[in-house]
């Protein structure tokens, strides 16, 4: 036995030989390997070969085995330097919600500062379990009739997709034409990791990690500490020749290549630069790889780094930095009425006015008429007093490329036409919010590709006049893993200090032939708002389009790889007509005569199609709704002063958008023809944004609202609100709709049930109650639940009771939104459903809430044998659902 990282105690490793004493046999028991897949994507399912279903004798010995040899390696470090180790611990306590199991837990341990600082991992019916950084020797003796000790193993610390994605992403950046620095692998420290100084702890641990991968013994004492390329793994009954996993002569392969005459020290010690932050007590690292100099080597390196990273007791998460991409006045009626031509928001004046909505994305082309200044300059301090664009800062550079996305994306949300960069008039391609100015983060190089600063600095801009930030990009990883990870990390006390905060992404455009489980960060967010794509309708349309009744076979689908549904709702992408980017032109604007194709551009306009498209008209439609209330137009659908709610809360716009979403029919796939859709399925969730089914305007739109912001429930208990349907006074809506939605901490990275505060709701009228998301009882997965009721009278009471089932905390905000008819008048000119672009949509219901069947994630229920062994009921259910 012999020490393999020669540092600090945060730090150390050991090398185990086969003649390693065996540990003591731990008090309380370990996770099953089947236990351990329903909590975490990680490469522990490739690592010990498992298949969800499948009788998995030698991967459940092979997991013991390894669990077996970290409780060895644990011990070995802790009596070498008093080292911590990463454990995961589970309690399984029944009748308990996920706070009461954690305290109970805490108090388990007999030191006080044993659980100083955790964080919570699952939080499920039958089971929560956090992590926690432990001496080896407290938490063996752990003991209760209802607790799991698992430590921590390196295959459970790398993120699913990981080492497939290097070659891949490597590709990417070469082709980026980068000759500098580049982000490549990201990772988490553990909690309970103490950082006074964060510059101290920078300099110690990049000069402990790099004097780790420099040393002669780095190839023998990395294989050592990962159990896959250990003397026990190879010394073990377990293998016989030729019957080794594939990750064990993958690793070995690797390092018998790319570790043998010290081919990987140029890129360890001159071509890597450490970048340590830290968010209140979470720190985290990146790693920046030089890409000059590429040699046939640099994969390896890559992903040998990342196996040591793996094996450091500080480090709990290692995942590859993936490079994010990018993923009209059509738009606006489509989005108010969906009848053409029918815009009666902005006949009462909400056209986003006094709104300030960001965009991150590839630049915009100042002088685009849809932009153009001719009185104000642009640049990184704010200039209320600028016509559009309020603020731009040049992350990557300060304009955009020809034709590019950027300045597309920014003239949806906000465009609007001044020919003489002075005088406003109506342009073929105002945005959604023409009233709402722009603050921009330039994101996006000259070839298009988007490198991202840190998320803190990413959303300060705007702020704090903007509360609105529009994203049309991300990457192709349908987990809650790194992306969204540190955007949750990075924004968590912001988010809940600045609760009114509301961020729009666009879900990805990998969904045709129906590809489920497409959506991409960070579109898998819990509280963002995750958009999808409609056909577009009028003349923005291709001749074949079906039109707005029916998604676009592009729109990626859900459900997130924990089960969330995504998208949350769809807005039109299905080409759009937008600004086009023209950066050596002054002045492009509308062609003087003739029309844009589908798909094509004339003189400053473009017309494109993309989830991309349609998450800006969503930023445009919440700048709208923000203007609504900020102006006073709730609860009686005139503007009043006396009314104004000065500060709603990003939980109230977004559930004033998706209680109104209506279903559509179908999807319209290029190759596979029309292919039908379900409420609250893969496809378009919620439905379809329609603000006239979302907003009251007296006399114009036909849906009144009582909404109830920032509202507080207790862990276990339950707030009841008692709602009359009031038809007096002339409305005719026949439906009654209640949508509950909250923010919520961000989870680990990997999760497999990321739902960590769980609400319920459930609208009782009759002795009949009503469950949300065309379910048969209570949602477990998601953080936005809707029910419909349809077919009410008039004097109709319902009692909407918000239930907090299991919370990992004390209490949870949220906002309530109901609509239907509450003394509202009669409307007059309102479309109908007959009027909508392709015909009426089926946004009815009947039965359970209106609301069809549809299935929840897959759970693993957990369950105790008292012997010592735990039995596991597995209870596999096909899987939907969305941050």
């Amino acid at each position: 036995m012999k020490l393999a990282f020669l540092s600090s105690n945060l730090l150390v490793g050991i090398v185990l030989g086969q003649d390693t004493e065996r540990a003591p046999t731990p008090k309380a028991r370990s996770l099953t390997l089947d236990e351990v897949v329903s909590i975490v994507a990680t490469a522990v399912e490739t690592d010990f070969e498992y298949r969800e279903g499948a009788i998995n004798n030698r991967s459940t010995a092979l997991w013991e085995a390894a669990t077996a040899y970290e409780w060895s390696r644990g011990l070995a470090g802790e009596n070498a330097t008093g080292s911590k180790y990463p454990f995961m611990l589970c309690n399984l306590s029944p009748n308990m919600t996920g706070n009461q199991r954690m305290k109970m837990l805490e108090e388990s341990f007999p030191s006080d500062d044993s659980l100083n600082s955790t964080q919570v991992m699952y939080n499920g019916e039958d089971v929560m379990c956090e992590l926690a950084l432990l001496q080896p020797s407290e938490a063996i003796n752990v003991e209760g009739d209802y607790f799991v000790v698992q430590p921590f193993l390196a295959s459970m610390k790398i993120i699913s997709g990981t080492i497939s994605s290097f070659q891949e992403e490597l590709d990417t950046i070469n082709r980026g034409n980068r000759t500098d620095y580049v982000k490549i692998i990201n990772g988490v420290f553990c909690p309970g990791i103490q950082v006074d100084n964060i510059n101290a702890f920078h300099v110690e641990w990049t000069d402990n990690v790099t004097n780790i991968l420099l040393s002669s013994l780095f190839p023998s004492e990395i294989s050592e500490n990962y159990y896959f390329t250990s003397q026990a793994y190879y010394g073990s009954d377990l293998i016989t020749p030729g019957n080794q996993t594939n990750s064990s002569l993958f690793w070995k392969n690797v390092l018998d290549t790319d570790q043998k005459d010290e081919v990987c020290n140029d890129v360890f010690s001159n071509r890597l630069i450490y970048s340590v932050s830290s968010i209140g007590n979470t720190p985290w690292f990146e790693i920046n790889y030089n890409v000059t100099g590429v040699t046939k080597h640099d994969v390896g390196c890559m992903l040998t780094l990342t196996l040591a990273l793996s094996t450091l007791p500080s480090v709990c998460a290692v995942e590859i930095h993936h490079t994010p991409k990018p993923v009209n006045t059509n738009a606006q009626w489509l989005m108010q009425t969906g009848k053409e031509g029918s815009r009666p928001f902005f006949d009462v004046g909400l056209d986003g006015e006094g709104q300030i909505v960001t965009v991150s994305d590839t630049g915009i082309d100042p002088n685009n008429c849809y932009f153009w200044d001719v009185t104000q300059g642009r640049g990184e301090e704010f200039n209320l007093l600028n016509r559009k664009v309020v603020q731009y800062i040049p992350f990557e550079n300060e304009d955009d490329y020809y034709l590019g996305h950027g300045t597309h994306v920014a003239g949806t949300v906000a465009g609007k036409r001044a020919t003489d960069g002075l005088n406003e008039s109506d342009g073929a391609a105002d945005g959604i919010a023409p009233g709402a100015k722009l603050a921009f983060a330039d994101v996006g190089d000259k070839f298009g590709f988007i490198y991202l600063p840190t998320y803190d600095k990413l959303l300060a801009t705007g702020r704090p006049y903007s509360n609105i930030h529009s994203m049309s990009w991300g990457v192709d990883i349908n987990s809650y893993a790194w992306t969204v990870f540190r955007f949750a990390l990075q924004t968590k006390d912001f988010m809940f200090s600045n609760d009114e905060f509301l961020i729009v992404v666009a879900a990805g455009n990998i969904g045709e032939g129906n590809a489920y489980n497409t959506v991409g960060e960070p579109a898998t967010g819990k509280n963002i708002i995750a958009v999808g794509s409609h056909h577009n309708g009028g003349s923005s349309a291709p001749v074949d389009s079906k039109g707005t009744e029916y998604a676009s076979g592009f729109s990626s689908r859900g459900p997130t790889r924990d089960g969330r549904q995504k998208p949350d709702v769809l807005a039109p992408g299905h080409y759009i007509l937008s600004a086009g980017a023209k950066p050596q032109v002054v002045g492009e604007c509308d062609p003087m005569v003739g029309t844009v194709e589908p798909g094509g551009s004339e003189d400053g306009l473009l017309s494109m199609e993309g989830t991309s498209m349609a998450a800006p008209a969503v930023a445009g439609a919440a700048a709208i709704v923000r203007q609504y209330f900020n102006q006073g137009y709730y609860p009686s659908g005139k503007r009043n002063s006396d009314n104004i709610i000065k500060n709603p809360s990003s939980t109230l716009i977004k559930g004033i958008i998706m209680n109104g979403a209506q279903y559509v029919k179908g999807v319209q796939n290029e190759f596979l023809g029309l292919t039908p859709v379900s409420p609250y399925d893969e496809t378009q969730n919620f439905g379809r944004v329609s603000l006239k089914d979302s907003l009251y305007i007296a006399g114009k739109t036909d849906v009144q609202l009582k909404i109830f912001d920032r509202e507080i429930v207790g862990d276990s208990e339950s707030n009841v609100y008692n709602i009359v349907i009031d038809k007096s006074q002339g409305c005719t809506n026949s439906k009654f709709s209640v949508t509950l939605l909250w923010n919520e901490p961000g989870s680990i990275p990997g999760c497999m049930n990321c739902l960590l505060n769980n609400l319920d709701l459930t609208v009782i009228y009759d002795g009949k109650f009503y469950y949300p998301n065309g379910l048969e009882g209570p949602d477990t997965v998601n953080n936005n639940e809707r029910v419909i009721v349809n077919d009410v009278n008039d004097k109709e009471e319902f009692a909407v009771v918000v239930n907090a089932t299991s919370l990992s905390g004390v209490s949870q905000s949220y906002s309530l939104i109901a609509s239907g008819c509450f003394g509202g008048e009669s409307v007059s000119n309102t479309p109908k459903s007959s009027d909508v672009v392709s015909g009426g949509g089926s946004n009815g219901a009947s039965g359970n809430g209106g609301l069809t069947t549809k299935s929840s994630g897959h759970h693993i229920n957990f369950s105790l044998a008292f012997g010592g062994m735990a039995a596991i009921a597995s209870n596999f259910i096909v899987g939907l659902l969305q941050i």
